[in-house]
């Protein structure tokens, strides 16, 4: 957060200061380097952050409309716990193996497609395993 923007700054200040003739090369300049990693970080744990809000906000909305129930209480947090399980099922379903660029790829390698293919594996077990564990605890 704020460190990041205390290099963006310095970046600025030093590519505007300096007549260094490698300031016209960002990829040489580590303060511009670390001025968009931080930007992407930044980025990422606000994702993070949102999608973690929504989730404990919608398990909130669920318990207050419960009034009281205990049955309906638990349920969101028996939901929740049982995602969590199927999502570390699926999180083992993925194995990319012995990785390699396509072009180069020699048989018995993975290439990126394969990749993608393990990715998506992964998340349809996730998927399949938690609504099945979701309507198994509503049934």
């Amino acid at each position: 957060g704020i460190f990041a923007e205390a290099t963006c700054i310095a970046q600025t200040l030093l590519t505007k200061t300096n007549n260094n003739p490698n300031n016209n090369n960002h990829l040489q300049n580590p303060a511009f380097i670390a001025c968009k990693v931080g930007d992407l970080i930044t980025g990422i744990a606000g994702m993070g952050a949102d999608a973690f809000d929504t989730f404990a906000l919608s398990i909130i909305a669920v318990v207050l409309l419960a009034e009281g129930d205990t049955v309906k209480v638990a349920l969101p947090f028996w939901i929740a716990g049982s995602s969590l399980i199927a999502t570390s099922i699926g999180f083992f379903v993925v194995r990319p193996g012995n990785y390699t660029n396509d072009a180069a790829a020699q048989p018995g390698q993975t290439t990126r497609r394969d990749l993608i293919g393990k990715l998506n594996e992964g998340v349809f077990v996730s998927s399949v395993l938690s609504v099945s564990f979701s309507a198994t605890l509503v049934g």
